[in-house]
């Protein structure tokens, strides 16, 4: 079964009503897309976990952003098949836009979707993160790494839409350092827990990977119902180093800039030929640049830190494997 925190969808005017007209604000918004300009009601107060309700004059839409924050206390189950009508009975009993249940399912257009999975782990959630940082990556991906709490890989493309992004991150530690966020929840039933989230926001891409046919509408119960394991299939694809490689015909497609390009493989280089050492790889750049160095060193720092880790840990395959595991039986 596959689970989702942020779920952005629209709905058709004809299957709501405004139920708390007051609770929105009316503005135009200049498209850039377009040289029209359309009007918008626009939710003006917060809820938990009803990041935005938007109507759109121009398309006679209704716009929904929302999170798995909107069960409260279950949120550590994520939004998925058997809570949805917990999820539908948490939007209908705000009173902003009233809709029937079958609509919500069968009618929504999913936007921007965010997969996602609560692993409990049986080793310190940091021991994860490092392994899936040395682990091979596909070469079309980078990875990020950010004091052993979280790891972001993403592909190299810069335009948005056709940006991929999946996270593991320390739930606990998040949820510590957010508790105002979490005020119904339990967060001591988060420790030991990987996190982990993929951002959907291209229908070409979410049609990859939850391997939709061309007849698909985008819906709802489309996702809910979907019986592919997405985060083996997304999990695949940038562990498998041999899938993708810095090739010609990647690089010829990239929308990396020259420069950029020689940026990335010139500190990969730098990182290899001075065995991970941050001293010589310091002292190296003092001697080539003048003023504050800082920055250049922000891409090996990480590596750096975990180099013992790394070279001395015999575990740091195992981790990896039981991830994998998870991962894979995951649906």
């Amino acid at each position: 079964m596959l689970n989702f925190d942020t779920i952005k969808f629209s709905i058709p005017a004809r299957f709501c009503s405004v139920h708390d007209i007051s609770s929105f604000d009316t503005l135009k918004k200049t498209r850039f897309d377009a040289v029209n300009v359309y009007e918008m009601l626009v939710l003006n107060k917060k809820i938990d976990g009803i990041k935005n309700v938007v109507f759109n004059y121009s398309n006679h839409k209704y716009i929904f952003e929302i999170s798995a924050k909107i069960l409260k206390e279950d949120y550590y189950l994520n939004i998925n098949k058997n809570n949805i009508k917990k999820v539908y009975n948490a939007l209908s009993g705000v009173n902003l836009v009233n809709i029937k249940y079958n609509h919500l399912l069968e009618d929504s257009e999913i936007y921007r979707i965010d997969l996602c999975n609560n692993f409990k782990m049986q080793k310190p959630v940091s021991n994860y993160i490092k392994a899936l940082f040395f682990h091979p990556v596909n070469n079309s991906f980078s990875s990020s790494l950010y004091s052993n709490k979280s790891i972001v890989f993403s592909n190299y493309l810069k335009n948005k839409k056709n940006k991929q992004r999946f996270i593991f991150y320390d739930k606990y530690y998040e949820m510590k350092k957010n508790l105002k966020q979490f005020k119904y929840v339990d967060i001591s039933g988060f420790r030991n827990v990987l996190r982990y989230e993929v951002n959907f926001i291209n229908k070409k891409i979410m049609r990859n990977y939850f391997k939709f046919p061309p007849e698909t509408t985008f819906s709802l119960s489309e996702f809910l119902e979907c019986k592919e394991n997405v985060y083996s299939n997304v999990f695949e694809l940038f562990t498998n180093p041999e899938e993708a490689t810095f090739s010609p015909d990647f690089l010829l497609s990239s929308e990396l800039k020259l420069y950029e390009i020689e940026k990335l493989f010139g500190r990969l280089f730098i990182i290899k030929e001075f065995n991970f050492d941050i001293k010589k790889i310091s002292e190296f750049i003092k001697q080539k640049t003048k003023g504050n160095i800082s920055n250049y060193l922000k891409e090996y720092k990480n590596l750096i830190n975990n180099y013992d880790y790394y070279f001395k840990s015999t575990s740091i395959n195992e981790d990896f494997e039981e991830l994998n595991t998870l991962i894979k039986n995951a649906c």
